[in-house]
């Protein structure tokens, strides 16, 4: 073993050999084994952290295009797109969900989807369920704020000074929309 391990057995644990509560070296206490539970936490939320920056932030880049795809180009994009978004809101999202993984966790080859293409179970199947049931939920918001941000007076004025719709949607329409997207986002 370690050469500190008897030394740290013996500050996490009284003499009984019973966990110490918290202190200001451990914030957590211990548990039986003698290990220090805010460790144990932190190497926990870990993962939880991972899937949830990375499943948002996919989220969000995937709802802001088709957001904004949606709101400045209206007609038939837009419908297709809207409905689209209303199809995902619709569905059962827990028991897709549960079914998916369940689904391709009890094959340890995953789920074989099309040819060469299947479906792993483990973080990344994890991150795209729940990538593929958030999106819609950004879409909508900015497609909103697209629909409202385009009819504006000073983004008439640029188009007038012959803006293309790539400089509308960079300089005037996305900075204006970040802000309840970083909000919906976290």
């Amino acid at each position: 073993g370690h050469p500190n391990t008897q030394q740290y057995q013996q500050t996490m644990q009284d003499s009984f050999g019973l966990p110490k509560g918290p202190t200001s070296a451990f914030w957590f206490g211990s548990d039986g084994e003698a290990r220090d539970l805010f460790v144990r936490t932190m190497y926990g939320a870990r993962t939880s952290l991972i899937v949830g920056v990375v499943a948002s932030g996919i989220a969000v880049i995937i709802g802001l295009v088709i957001g904004m795809i949606a709101g400045f180009y209206r007609g038939f994009i837009d419908t297709l797109l809207s409905r689209t978004g209303d199809v995902m809101l619709a569905m059962p999202q827990l028991l897709i969900s549960i079914g998916i993984v369940a689904a391709c966790s009890s094959n340890k080859n995953g789920c074989q989807i099309w040819g060469p293409i299947s479906i792993q179970p483990g973080l990344g199947l994890v991150i795209a369920v729940i990538v593929i049931f958030s999106w819609p939920y950004i879409a909508r918001l900015v497609r909103g704020f697209t629909l409202s941000l385009r009819e504006k007076e000073f983004v008439e004025a640029a188009r007038s000074q012959g803006a293309t719709t790539g400089h509308l949607v960079r300089r005037h329409i996305l900075p204006n929309a970040l802000g309840p997207v970083i909000v919906a986002a976290s």
